[in-house]
């Protein structure tokens, strides 16, 4: 009796089991699913930890480049963020004058340039551990003449965040104010 897509039916005296491309084909099939959802509960730690570190840097390199640009003071601050909790830090661009800082506006989003790297979309669960910038929790770059660009520290500065056995510390270098990430 003939089933329709190739299928044939024999009744009740054929032989029980299944071929060889039929099993071949359970097994591709159940591979790449495997695959697929191996790949889907990979740890993201370290994804998260380059994320956040990255949203750091361009931080500072903003702060830098306004610096550099408009002959002026601009830094960012790693401050702690009591009202959000314990090991909560609010990572804030801004603007100093006369001794006073002013938050800057973020040129993509018009919004005050600050975020909170434990609750950003990307870092949730990446905590910010012991940001140093010469004992203080802020580094200015200075814009004006000389050194335009290098910031107001006596050694280099350094904030590292950290998500389970993931990290990557962003350090300023004391000379030149050049940013990198280890």
């Amino acid at each position: 009796m003939r089933l329709g897509i190739g299928l044939t039916y024999r009744g009740r005296n054929a032989q029980q089991g299944v071929s060889l491309p039929e099993l071949l084909l359970v097994i591709v099939i159940v591979g790449v699913v495997a695959s697929v959802a191996s790949l889907s509960l990979a740890p993201v730690e370290g994804q998260k930890v380059e994320a956040a570190s990255a949203e750091i840097v361009d931080a500072l390199f903003f702060a830098r480049a306004e610096a550099m640009r408009s002959g002026g003071e601009y830094g960012v601050r790693f401050g702690a963020d009591t009202a959000l909790g314990a090991g909560e830090y609010m990572v804030s661009v801004f603007k100093k004058s006369a001794g006073n800082e002013a938050l800057i506006a973020n040129p993509l989003s018009g919004r005050p340039y600050q975020f909170n790297v434990h609750q950003a979309s990307y870092g949730m669960g990446v905590a910010m551990v012991n940001p140093d910038f010469d004992g203080a929790t802020a580094v200015v770059f200075n814009g004006g003449s000389g050194r335009a660009g290098a910031p107001e520290l006596a050694t280099a500065g350094r904030v590292t965040v950290s998500l389970g056995g993931a990290s990557r510390t962003v350090t300023v270098d004391v000379e030149t104010g050049r940013i990198s990430v280890q």
